[in-house]
């Protein structure tokens, strides 16, 4: 069993497998007259939960770990611009012979090269609208003034740029897992 699967960060998978190079993977003890392998990796996991977790306890009596060092999703997304995603990528489903694609099915695999072009595309087209809202000439036209058509707009071009970033995140991400 991988130590990779109970450290999911690698950051802090490095520093622990460092502290304890000594003791990471296998280690030998006798048995029955001989010296045999043993896989230190659940110990590993133990220690490793022992020295790095503290525990906190609520007005209820019930006890959880400490959340530091640990991802907080909840803080780094926003709900509003992942609804608004969903909306854009649902009204996007529909291909041009009127079939509904799966919502998935962006993670079959799109080169980067596709990712890139339509991001870049996206990209110049939401710069040329803020830019066309910030001229000089025009002074700066603040976002409570846009009407409903502007916010549609940039918002579509926002989520087609998110769509192209995650897709070549996924991929990327896709390669690092195959090579582990």
């Amino acid at each position: 069993m991988s130590i990779h699967k109970f450290i999911p960060d690698w950051k802090l998978r490095e520093k622990f497998r460092k502290e304890r190079q000594d003791e990471v993977n296998f280690s030998y003890r006798p048995s029955g007259g001989k010296m045999s392998r043993i896989d230190n990796t659940e110990n590993l996991h133990t220690n490793y939960l022992k020295e790095m977790t503290k525990m906190r306890e609520f007005e209820s009596g019930a006890t959880r770990d400490d959340e530091e060092g640990k991802r907080d999703f909840e803080g780094f997304l926003s709900p509003l611009a992942l609804q608004r995603y969903a909306q854009y990528m649902h009204k996007h489903r529909k291909q041009a012979d009127g079939k509904l694609r799966d919502s998935d099915n962006w993670q079959k695999g799109i080169p980067l090269s596709v990712y890139m072009k339509s991001w870049w595309r996206h990209f110049m087209d939401t710069w040329y609208m803020w830019r066309g809202t910030h001229r000089e000439e025009f002074g700066v036209i603040e976002l409570k003034d846009w009407d409903d058509n502007c916010l549609d707009e940039i918002s579509d071009l926002l989520c087609a740029a998110l769509f192209n970033n995650m897709g070549m995140l996924h991929e990327i991400e896709k390669e690092r897992a195959s090579r582990v």
